[in-house]
């Protein structure tokens, strides 16, 4: 009988190495055919990506379009937003010292021209009347004594500085020619001339963008000849950069020899003399930092100084005469005229016996209450002492004016405020790159926010504010004040004021965003804008496109001038009638066209 022999120990150790072996030959086999198929899909996918990218490419491959470069006028916008105010608001008064007995509307109330708005106490408007009477009395006594008045016969110079204007001649009337010309000449103080050129106005781009403030530069221009037969010459100058904004650069330069409003031509000032001259540009120079002469009465007989001679404070410009005129009796005339319209309202408030609407519209608010008329210094004398004061008045008795001062002080009691609801307005803010483009008339599209959105409404520009109330109180030309604003660095914000006709549902405080057409340039050659590109350096075009092979050719350089978001100037490098080939820019968006979003 055979033995059954069992495995040694080697044996089992190698059975089991053998397993573990076949174990982990399997695992190596799982994963690599999982990370196969991992590579698969993905490259599927990829391929599928791939596919649908092209496809997408293709599809929004963009139509080739063609300009004819023609004249028309381009017009541009300045947008902005604001909230709504109103406008026009109309504040119902009675002099102060006539008592208001009863306010008899309610705020948000409608109203009619003449409907009674509030009952007075008639005896307060007879004796306020009597005041005013008697103040117009007294005002009529200082008038006769201002007459004899007279204005100093000499102007003279308050400040140092250059006649660079005068507008008078010997025989003018200095009134007529303040009407006419707002000042009798112009005082530069610092001996500076000022002239903006535009940033892109020279034939040397790269020489206006590496400029600097501060830098020198060289002013020419034309010198008259000392007679009428002498020939003009060239004068240059030392200027500088003053200020650089988007709007344009400010250059100035002494002030002798050339006149405001001439046309001037900036350089660029060469290091060495044997280099080329280059232009940046040109424009009409104006008085870097005015002082107007201003005068009100008599007439010129003499005449001391001229134009751009130097003159020095207290030194006598002109001699004057007929100077039988005073600054104290044009107050008091003034004065008068105030009083005559007051004694007018008090007639008119007698006549009516009450307080009446002077126009259509909404009661926005009642300004008067019982508190103001406690709190009032009114009159409460009976109507019998009131005709003892009139009595005194018609010289039956003593009468002192004083006593009767206060209730014909112009001051005024306010009892109601009406909106006529036709207009509302919208302030938005410009910055200094815009303003000099916005002038009152302007039409504009408004949008109120709390509307539907496809409604537009038709505005007018009203209101351009310039200049704000911190600024010296020397002022500067309307230039130079527009370019400058209130400070020397950092964008200025200045604001224009919108009047769009009220409709239903406008109420005060809600948004709206305002676009100012502006009229830019007449008879000019345009282009789309997409038609333009642009390198660091220049604007071109493509005048040439080949459908073949989907190339264009023709490039043209080109120098642009005013834009909208629709078409730009051309000021040179085309002509009319020519061809420029071009795709409207789309952006596309990969992700939302592969995932199906819009």
């Amino acid at each position: 009988m055979s033995e059954n022999k069992s495995p040694t120990n080697d044996q089992l150790f190698e059975q089991l190495a053998k397993r573990k072996r076949r174990r982990r030959i399997r695992t190596i086999v799982i994963v690599v055919l999982i990370v196969l198929a991992v590579i698969a899909a993905l490259a599927a996918v990829v391929a599928r990506l791939r596919q649908r990218v092209l496809e997408q490419y293709n599809s929004h491959k963009q139509e080739v379009l063609a300009f004819t470069v023609t004249r028309d006028t381009l017009t541009t916008n300045v947008s902005g937003s604001g909230t709504l105010t109103q406008v026009d608001l109309t504040a119902v008064e009675v002099p102060t010292g006539v008592e208001i007995l009863e306010v008899l509307v309610e705020a948000e109330e409608e109203v009619e021209e003449g409907q009674i708005l509030a009952t007075l106490n008639m005896s307060t408007v007879l004796s306020s009347m009597a005041s005013v009477k008697a103040q117009l009395d007294e005002l009529d006594q200082q008038i006769a004594t201002a007459k004899k008045d007279e204005v100093d016969p000499y102007m003279t110079a308050g400040v140092d500085g250059r006649i660079k204007e005068l507008f008078v001649t010997e025989g003018d009337d200095i009134a007529a020619v303040m009407m006419k010309q707002g000042s009798l000449g112009t005082i530069s103080l610092d001996g500076q001339m000022g002239v903006v050129i535009g940033s892109e106005q020279g034939p040397d781009q790269e020489a206006l963008a590496e400029l600097s403030q501060g830098d020198p530069v060289l002013v020419r221009f034309a010198e008259p000849g000392e007679n009428e037969s002498s020939e003009e010459k060239l004068v240059t100058v030392d200027g500088k950069v003053e200020l650089i904004r988007d709007s344009g650069i400010m250059i100035v330069f002494p002030d002798a020899k050339v006149q405001p409003g001439e046309t001037v031509t900036v350089l660029l000032k060469p290091e060495n003399k044997e280099d080329p001259e280059i232009e940046l540009g040109s424009g009409e120079c104006y008085i870097h930092s005015p002082l107007s002469i201003i005068g009100f009465a008599g007439t010129v007989e003499k005449i001391y100084v001229k134009v751009d001679e130097k003159v020095k404070a207290g030194d006598d410009l002109m001699r004057l005469t007929n100077t039988s005129y005073s600054t104290n009796y044009d107050t008091l005339l003034r004065k008068r005229e105030d009083l005559e319209k007051d004694l007018k309202e008090l007639l008119d408030l007698y006549r009516d016996g009450a307080v009446l609407s002077p126009i259509t519209g909404r009661i926005d608010s009642v300004d008067f209450s019982e508190d103001d008329a406690a709190a009032a210094d009114t009159s409460t004398s009976s109507y019998s002492g009131l005709q003892s004061q009139m009595m005194e008045y018609a010289g039956m008795g003593s009468y002192d004016v004083s006593d009767m001062l206060g209730s014909g002080s112009g001051e005024k009691t306010k009892v109601v405020t009406i909106d006529p609801e036709e207009s509302m307005s919208v302030t938005i803010g410009i910055d200094e790159n815009h303003i000099l483009a916005l002038e009152e008339g302007q039409t504009a599209d408004v949008k109120i926010s709390s509307f539907d959105t496809e409604e537009v409404f038709t505005g007018v520009v009203t209101e351009v504010i310039k200049r704000s109330s911190g600024e010296a109180d020397i002022q500067m030309s309307g230039l130079a004040s527009a370019f400058m604003g209130t400070a020397a660095s950092g964008v200025t914000e200045y604001s224009a004021t919108v009047v769009v006709d009220k409709a239903e549902g406008m109420m005060p405080g809600m948004s709206a965003e305002v676009d100012v057409h502006i009229t830019g340039s007449e008879n000019v050659l345009i282009v789309p804008v997409d038609a333009v590109h642009r390198t660091s350096s220049t604007y071109y075009v493509y005048t040439t496109y080949d459908e073949a092979t989907d190339e264009y050719g023709g490039r043209v350089d080109v120098k642009i001038g005013l834009q909208n978001a629709k078409f730009i100037e051309i000021l040179d490098g085309l002509s009319e009638g020519m061809t420029v080939y071009y795709t409207e820019t789309e952006e596309w968006d990969f992700f939302s066209q592969f995932y199906g979003g819009r």
